[in-house]
């Protein structure tokens, strides 16, 4: 069974598809929301919030996020200065 999380997520990728009426991609939404506002509700109550699923593990054990602009760019190439 999927969990809340994926629900989410798959009524707001649904809601996102345009050949289908707009009347039923509101529904979709609407049931995200509804969701969402459960789970605000348990949190707010004092419930614990439910944890989105794990990060995908990449070959090596790495976790995969992605490569952002944070990374220095490396210079294995740079020969300049170098004589």
């Amino acid at each position: 069974m999927a969990t809340e999380f994926e629900k989410v997520q798959k009524y707001r990728k649904m809601a996102e598809d345009k050949t289908i009426p707009q009347d039923i991609r509101n529904e979709y939404l609407d049931k995200a929301n509804a969701i969402e506002f459960k789970a605000y509700e348990d949190m707010k109550a004092g419930k614990e919030p439910p944890a989105p699923p794990p990060k995908k593990m990449a070959m090596g054990g790495m976790v995969n996020q992605g490569v952002g602009a944070s990374m220095k760019p490396h210079n294995m190439f740079n020969t300049k200065g170098k004589k």
